[in-house]
């Protein structure tokens, strides 16, 4: 995936966009950042000038993963390192309101029985 300013844009009226530097904190947990194909390392910077430019992509490692199966909209998701919880409908009570499910890396498990809207 390229960057572009659609995903990530500063703008300041004192500095150009290549006077605008990130740095990288920390690694992606589930892809590379490459700079004009370059991998970029903690502690390593980009411009808002690469990004405008397509010159910073992210490349997966191929660790995503399908959590759900329904042709249904899963809704409001929330990621915290390799775990997720969102609103998707149905579930084992088998209705068609809108149940609260969990992943915790490895497996999914419903959070809520109900009838009602979560």
């Amino acid at each position: 995936m390229i960057f572009n300013g659609n995903l990530l844009k500063a703008t300041d009226a004192e500095q150009n966009s290549s006077q605008l530097v990130y740095t990288l904190t920390r690694l992606p947990e589930a892809g590379l950042l490459k700079l004009n194909g370059d991998r970029l390392k903690a502690g390593g910077t980009f411009t808002q000038a690469d990004i405008d430019g397509g010159r910073l992509v992210c490349n997966s490692l191929g660790r995503n993963q399908r959590l759900t199966n329904n042709s249904t909209d899963d809704l409001v998701p929330q990621i915290s390192g390799s775990n997720a919880v969102w609103s998707g409908s149905g579930g084992t009570d088998g209705g068609t309101d809108s149940e609260i499910f969990f992943f915790n890396g490895s497996s999914t498990t419903q959070l809520t029985t109900n009838s009602t809207e979560e």
